[in-house]
C-alpha cells in the first residue's frame, strides 16, 4: 500500500506540471483542480468500493486490477496529444471529466486494501490507521521524489512511466 500513495501523489505532481502546460492562466487552477478531482475521486471511488468489494472474497485480484487500470488510464489520458486537448477547450470541467476516473480507480484502492488486511471489525482502527500510515510514507516520498528528483532529471514523459511501472507493478504484485 506504501506504493499506491507513492504512485497516487507522485501522478498528483505529475498532473498538476501537465495541466499547467494545458492552462496557461493561473497555476492556482491547476494546482487547486488537480486537488479537487483527487479528493472527489477518492470520495467516489470509496463509496463503490464498500458497495462492490465489501463482500468479494479475491480482494488482491481487484486490488491488482485497480492499480493496473489506474496506471493505464494515467497514461493514455496523460499521453493525448496536445492538439486533442486543444481542441476540447479551455473549460476547466473537461479537464476534470478527464482526471476523474484514474482518480476515482485510485480511490477505491483504500478502502479495498483495508479490508484485505482488517478481517476483525473490533481491531478495524487499528488496521485502518496503519494502512493510512503506511499509504500517507508512500505519499510523501512519491511527491518528494517525483516533484524534486524525477521531474528535473528525467522530464515529464520519463516520469509519468514511471509512475505508470510503479501502479503496474503494484498491482500485478497483488495478483500474484
Amino acid at each position: 500500500f506504501f506504493s499506491v500513495g507513492f504512485a497516487a501523489l507522485g501522478g498528483e505532481v505529475l498532473w498538476t506540471r501537465y495541466l499547467r502546460l494545458l492552462i496557461r492562466e493561473n497555476i492556482v487552477y491547476t494546482y487547486t483542480l488537480t486537488l479537487t478531482v483527487v479528493l472527489v475521486g477518492i470520495v467516489i471511488g470509496s463509496i463503490l468500493a464498500s458497495h462492490f468489494f465489501d463482500r468479494a472474497v479475491s480482494r488482491a485480484r481487484y486490488f491488482g486490477a485497480l492499480q493496473v487500470l489506474t496506471g493505464i488510464s494515467v497514461l493514455t489520458v496523460m499521453m493525448l496529444p496536445p492538439d486533442t486537448w486543444q481542441r476540447m477547450g479551455k473549460e476547466l470541467w473537461i479537464y476534470f471529466i478527464f482526471l476523474l476516473p484514474p482518480a476515482v480507480l485510485s480511490g477505491a484502492s483504500f478502502p479495498l486494501a483495508v479490508r484485505m488486511v482488517v478481517a476483525d471489525v473490533s481491531r478495524a482502527s487499528i488496521g485502518t490507521g496503519r494502512m493510512a500510515a503506511i499509504n500517507m510514507l508512500g505519499s510523501i516520498l512519491g511527491s518528494l521524489l517525483v516533484g524534486f528528483v524525477s521531474l528535473p532529471a528525467f522530464g515529464l514523459k520519463i516520469s509519468l512511466l514511471f509512475i505508470t511501472g510503479v501502479s503496474m507493478a503494484t498491482g500485478f504484485t497483488a495478483w500474484i
